[in-house]
C-alpha cells in the first residue's frame, strides 16, 4: 500500500510503490495502469499528478527515453462542456505536454447515462495506438461505482483504488465495486491511500 501525501516532496511509500510497479513491468513493452476513487467523488487530481510524477520518475530511472501519458477520464462534464471538446469518432484527442511533469496528457469527457457514449467506446480503438508511442500510461479512471471505471479497468493491466484524502466510502460499499470490477474482468491488485496531511 502506498501513501500519497500533498507536499512537494513525494513520500518514500509512494516512491517504493512506483519503483516496484516499473519493476514489475520492466520486461514489458508496455504498462497501463488504472486509478479509481473509492468514493462517489473524483479521484483529486493533486492526488493523481503526485502518483504520475512518482510513476515518471521511477520510469526515467529504469528506461531513461520511455515516455509516459496520463489518460484522464472526465466523468463529471455537463453536456454542454463535452459537446464543446467532442471530437468526431475518427479524430483523435489532443494529446499535450504536462506543464507540471515529465509526461503527456490528454483528457476525455464521458457523459455517464444509459447507454455508453461515444467516447468511451473510443479508448478501446485508442489504447493500441497510444502503446506505440508511451512505456506507461496511467489512467485516472474516476468513481469506482461509474460504469467507465469498470468498463475501460479491464483495458489496464492493472488498478488501483485510491483511498482518501477527503471521505471514503464505506469497506463494504467498495468491496462491492470490487467485486462488480473482477466480475467485468477489471483486475484491481491494491489500494492507496491519499492523505492530506503534511
Amino acid at each position: 500500500m502506498a501513501i500519497v501525501n500533498h507536499p512537494e516532496t513525494l513520500d518514500p511509500r509512494l516512491i517504493s510503490w512506483s519503483q516496484s510497479v516499473v519493476a514489475s513491468h520492466a520486461d514489458a513493452k508496455n504498462v497501463t495502469l488504472g486509478l479509481t476513487c473509492g468514493s462517489r467523488l473524483p479521484n483529486d487530481q493533486r492526488v493523481i499528478y503526485r502518483i504520475a510524477k512518482a510513476l515518471a520518475a521511477s520510469l526515467a530511472s529504469i528506461h531513461q527515453h520511455s515516455k509516459m501519458l496520463l489518460c484522464k477520464l472526465n466523468v463529471q462534464s455537463s453536456a454542454m462542456d463535452i459537446l464543446s471538446r467532442s471530437t468526431t469518432f475518427d479524430e483523435e484527442p489532443l494529446v499535450e505536454a504536462s506543464a507540471i511533469g515529465k509526461w503527456d496528457q490528454v483528457e476525455i469527457s464521458v457523459k455517464i447515462g444509459n447507454v455508453a457514449p461515444e467516447s468511451l467506446q473510443r479508448i478501446p480503438r485508442l489504447l493500441p495506438k497510444w502503446k506505440l508511442r508511451y512505456h506507461t500510461i496511467l489512467i485516472d479512471l474516476g468513481p469506482i461505482h461509474h460504469v467507465p471505471s469498470r468498463t475501460i479497468g479491464r483495458l489496464c493491466d492493472a488498478n488501483y483504488v485510491i483511498l482518501g484524502p477527503e471521505s471514503c466510502a464505506s469497506a463494504q460499499w467498495i468491496s462491492q465495486y470490487v467485486d462488480y470490477h473482477r466480475d467485468c474482468g477489471s483486475h484491481i491488485l491494491g489500494s492507496i491511500v491519499a492523505s492530506a496531511a503534511a
